[in-house]
């Protein structure tokens, strides 16, 4: 790709990604909640990824505004073009955007796992102890892709070395196929738990895409609200394939640890796309706030337009889950409360002897039945 083309789609896709970052928080801040530390967790989570994903696309615009100042030839060779171009300053910065990559991923997943926290009250004891080996297994794979990446070259200057002991992981397939092997293992994990509040599943070991047809299978939807089900599975399964596509750009760059400035531009462009992919899934459910304003929706998928407060699925693009053998729909006490005040703001109905009556004034929620 051209460098102009470069650093346009670039920013362009920076500019996206800190409105949709924006609006997700904006939202998250205006919504009743009973655990503060678990949103702030989430915030801040959140926030550093979006910090972590600018910094590499800062590093990916100054690269490629760099080669257009050199006014270097364009058909000069790639060997010559790295000779130009590839010095310890660029070399310092193509190693920090390696570890901001591994930070993103992870703060992403940690911010996934402060939602499920924060509605953890309302999960039943298999879910919950789901959702703590779901932690364990994100702060290990995290804790041991770090350590891999400081320690695979020693001593440390190797990593921006330009002699011939040059050494960084950032083109060591080995830690390339274990940062992809954890970060869509620990992306299936996290799918799978988020499947688990839908239905509770056998023990059986079944196919991850399964899952979601089970799920999907499991809702009395309609037309809409199954598009709006099927929108968000796809979403959360796009980063999975988005991560296995970087790898494969990485495999084929650097078999032979051909560190040219072709391949490394090659890697900063894809690490910046599957990054803003994962932005976006996690930040897009968020805009279906703006279409309840504008057409309203209910269901099981989404929100009640009826009521400003969001039901807890809907905090992570859930509306309802089952517990045990019989369906139920999570309300938190948060809403109670709020229901209750705005039935007793808004009651205007008289009984028979002329006495005020708010009874039945919140109309019943979609079940959802067990197959």
């Amino acid at each position: 790709m051209e460098p102009k083309t470069t650093i346009g789609v670039e920013l362009f896709g920076a500019l996206s990604i800190m409105i949709l970052t924006a609006f997700r928080i904006y939202i998250q801040r205006n919504r009743p909640r009973r655990k503060m530390g678990c949103f702030y967790a989430y915030e801040t989570c959140l926030s550093l990824a979006l910090l972590c994903n600018l910094y590499i696309t800062g590093v990916d615009v100054w690269s490629s505004f760099r080669q257009l100042n050199r006014n270097l030839p364009a058909n000069m060779s790639q060997k010559e073009l790295s000779q130009n171009l590839i010095d310890s300053t660029f070399m310092k910065m193509f190693f920090a955007g390696g570890i901001c990559y591994t930070w993103f991923l992870w703060l992403v997943k940690g911010s996934f796992i402060a939602v499920y926290f924060e509605i953890s009250t309302h999960f039943v004891k298999r879910v919950r102890y789901m959702l703590y080996g779901v932690t364990v297994f994100v702060i290990v794979t995290f804790v041991v892709n770090i350590l891999m990446k400081f320690l695979w070259c020693m001593p440390f200057n190797r990593n921006w070395s330009l002699g011939p002991d040059r050494c960084t992981f950032t083109v060591a397939l080995p830690v390339n196929t274990c940062t992809a092997f954890f970060n869509i293992a620990t992306d299936i994990a996290r799918n799978l738990f988020h499947t688990m509040l839908f239905v509770e599943l056998s023990l059986t070991v079944r196919l991850v895409m399964a899952f979601f047809v089970v799920v999907v299978n499991s809702l009395q939807l309609d037309h809409r609200e199954l598009i709006a089900a099927v929108f968000v599975g796809a979403i959360g399964f796009c980063t999975i394939i988005a991560a296995a596509v970087r790898y494969g750009v990485a495999y084929t760059s650097f078999k032979d640890s051909d560190a040219s400035w072709r391949n490394t531009k090659r890697l900063l462009f894809w690490t910046n796309v599957e990054m803003g992919l994962v932005i976006v899934a996690v930040t897009l459910p968020a805009c279906r706030v703006i279409l309840r304003r504008t057409h309203g929706s209910s269901g099981a998928i989404g929100y009640s337009s009826e009521f400003p407060n969001k039901s807890l699925g809907g905090e992570i693009g859930l509306g309802t889950m089952l517990s045990g053998r019989g369906a139920i729909t999570v309300t938190t006490q948060i809403e109670m409360k709020h229901t209750a005040a705005s039935q007793s703001d808004s009651c205007d109905g008289k009984d028979k002897d002329g006495s005020e009556s708010c009874e039945n004034l919140w109309p019943p929620g979609k079940a959802i039945r067990p197959r």
